[in-house]
């Protein structure tokens, strides 16, 4: 598949693949391997008369997508739509396997798919053609199974007929579109945590509601507080009382403040709050933890 690459030359070229030189036979599906030595290949941005599936190998590479540098990492699966404008460049040997798949045939297999974004622009490539979009999503045991299953059913071409083809491509799209929508969901989620994480740092001295927060977030109380519990391994509340109990340590170790005025500085409503979480974090007294600082040579 690495025909009409060329040499780095400086100067900015165009090459579209014709779905003639890669599509011998009857079959509208194309299964191909190889290993790409190191480089980018050419200065030069392609196009196709047919859809992409590319899957990598255990190598991370770079992919040049509308002339912007997308990091791939290792065994990850993406989708080139035809007039999508691509290159490719890696630091070390990649292992690529290339699914081309004529465009009649992807609109007649994604017919039978649910109607929403992502099956749309499999129905329709030049859907939303101004704003190209990249689908990348990692190569979980699901969809390298289909690959596999796919690359037998063409190596057997004497039994090979487009409606098991159809019927195995539809399979792998499902599962590509699941581990996509699985991926942004976790994407959204983790925005979501260290947008939380940037507005405890700021405003930890101040009373925080969870309903606020949950708001800012655009998500549920339970929602969000069981989501950061998870990923943190922390509560909110939790996460509060060590922003405040180190904001105290720190003013302990580097001020001359009274225990009043760190505590009122650090967001703490009262003496027993301050003292019971100073001592829970720090196993000691705030004034026996500035002793032991200010001890130090």
């Amino acid at each position: 598949m690495r025909k009409g690459y060329i040499d780095g030359t400086g100067v900015f070229m165009r090459h579209v693949f014709l779905k003639k030189e890669f599509f011998p036979d009857e079959l509208p599906v194309v299964i191909d391997s190889y290993t790409c030595p190191p480089g980018k290949y050419g200065n030069v941005e392609n196009l196709r008369e047919f859809w992409k599936i590319t899957m990598t190998g255990k190598s991370r590479m770079k992919l040049f997508f509308y002339g912007k540098a997308y990091l791939i990492p290792p065994e990850s699966v993406f989708l080139s739509r035809p007039q999508d404008l691509t290159n490719i460049e890696a630091d070390q040997p990649m292992e690529i396997t290339n699914l081309l798949i004529l465009c009649p045939f992807m609109e007649k297999t994604s017919a039978g798919l649910p109607d929403n974004a992502f099956f749309r622009i499999l129905k329709d490539p030049l859907a939303n053609a101004d704003a190209p979009r990249l689908f990348t999503v990692r190569a979980n045991a699901g969809i390298r199974s289909k690959f596999r299953s796919l690359r037998s059913e063409l190596l057997h071409t004497d039994q090979c007929t487009p409606a098991v083809l159809q019927s195995l491509l539809r399979l792998l799209l499902t599962d590509f579109y699941r581990q996509w929508l699985l991926e942004k969901q976790q994407n959204a989620a983790a925005a979501r945590i260290s947008a939380v994480d940037h507005y405890l740092a700021e405003h930890f001295r101040e009373k925080i509601l969870l309903a606020e927060l949950a708001d800012r977030t655009g998500v549920s109380v339970g929602y969000l507080t069981r989501k950061y519990k998870k990923e943190t391994g922390h509560t909110i509340g939790e996460t509060i009382q060590i922003l405040r109990v180190d904001c105290a340590a720190r003013l302990l170790r580097e001020t001359s403040y009274t225990h009043r005025q760190i505590r009122e500085h650090c967001g703490f409503p009262d003496s027993g709050s301050f003292y019971r979480a100073f001592r829970q974090q720090k196993g000691t007294t705030p004034a026996e933890w500035a002793a032991s600082v200010h001890d130090l040579p």
